[in-house]
C-alpha cells in the first residue's frame, strides 16, 4: 500500500467561522446569529495510508474484517447486560464499561436524548423545506437551525467532559 506523509504545512490550520443562534424559529433569516466565534484545528505531521475499497475485497475478505448478524446480536447482549447492571446500580467491572452508555442510564434519560436528537432531525428539515419553498438553498442556515437544537446536548457533552 502507498504511503504519503503530509508536512504540517500542507496540514496548516484552516479558520472556520461557526456560530451560536438564539431563539428557535426558522435560520432562513440569518439576523438571528447572535455570536461569531474563530475557531481552529491544528495537526502535527500525518500518515496517509490508501486502503482497499469493500468493493475490492473478496467475500472471504470482508467476513474476516466486517460483523456479521451473530456478532451483533452478541454485542448487542453485551450492551443491554451492562446497561441493565447501570440501571441496577451495580459496581461495573471486569469486560463492562458504561463509557459511551451514559444517556442509557435510565428510560428517563434515553426518551430525552431520542426527544433531543429527534428536535434537531426535524429543524433541519423544517428549514430545509422553507428555504424549499423560498427557492433558496443556505447551508448556514440549516447549520444554524441544527445549533439551536444541539444546545443542550453540546453543554451536556461539555459537563461530561467529552
Amino acid at each position: 500500500r502507498d504511503k504519503s506523509v503530509l508536512s504540517p504545512e500542507a496540514m496548516a490550520p484552516r479558520d472556520e467561522l461557526v456560530w451560536e443562534a438564539k431563539g428557535e424559529s426558522s435560520c432562513s433569516d440569518l439576523n438571528e446569529i447572535s455570536e461569531w466565534k474563530r475557531k481552529t484545528v491544528q495537526f502535527d505531521t500525518v500518515e496517509v495510508y490508501d486502503t482497499l475499497g469493500r468493493w475490492e475485497l473478496s467475500d472471504e475478505e470482508k467476513s474476516e474484517f466486517w460483523y456479521n448478524l451473530s456478532d451483533l446480536k452478541s454485542i448487542h447482549e453485551r450492551l443491554m447486560d451492562t446497561v441493565w447492571a447501570m440501571r441496577r446500580n451495580e459496581r461495573l467491572g471486569g469486560n463492562r464499561c458504561s463509557r459511551g452508555l451514559e444517556h442509557m442510564r435510565t428510560i428517563r434519560i434515553s426518551k430525552e436524548r431520542k426527544s433531543r436528537k429527534r428536535n434537531v432531525v426535524d429543524a433541519v428539515l423544517r428549514e430545509q423545506e422553507t428555504q424549499d419553498q423560498k427557492g433558496v438553498h443556505n447551508p448556514e442556515a440549516v447549520a444554524v437551525a441544527a445549533q439551536i437544537y444541539s444546545r443542550k446536548s453540546r453543554e451536556m457533552a461539555e459537563t461530561m467532559g467529552a
